[in-house]
């Protein structure tokens, strides 16, 4: 990880990863951390791509909401795009 990002949004991610390598892993648990990083209202574009991107992959893999996770990936794309190429 790069150093420069916010060590609440590090401690976020790691915790959601924790959550995500149970067996069985907690969707909910996953879920609930990313999305306190929006909350939080990242100032850096990439974290807020990146989050969507990984919320987005959570809801395809592990849920039948795949309405929503489309629009995590879709929202993803737009940020990613809007930033520029090889910000990530």
């Amino acid at each position: 990880m790069a150093s420069g990002l916010d060590p609440t949004y590090v401690s976020l991610l790691g915790l959601a990863q924790s959550f995500m390598s149970l067996r069985p892993p907690d969707v909910k648990g996953a879920l609930r951390c990313l999305q306190a990083v929006f909350s939080l209202r990242p100032r850096d574009p990439v974290v807020e791509c990146r989050t969507h991107l990984q919320v987005g992959q959570i809801l395809r893999r592990e849920t039948k909401n795949q309405d929503m996770a489309r629009q995590h990936i879709e929202q993803s794309v737009r940020a990613y795009t809007s930033t520029g190429p090889g910000v990530i």
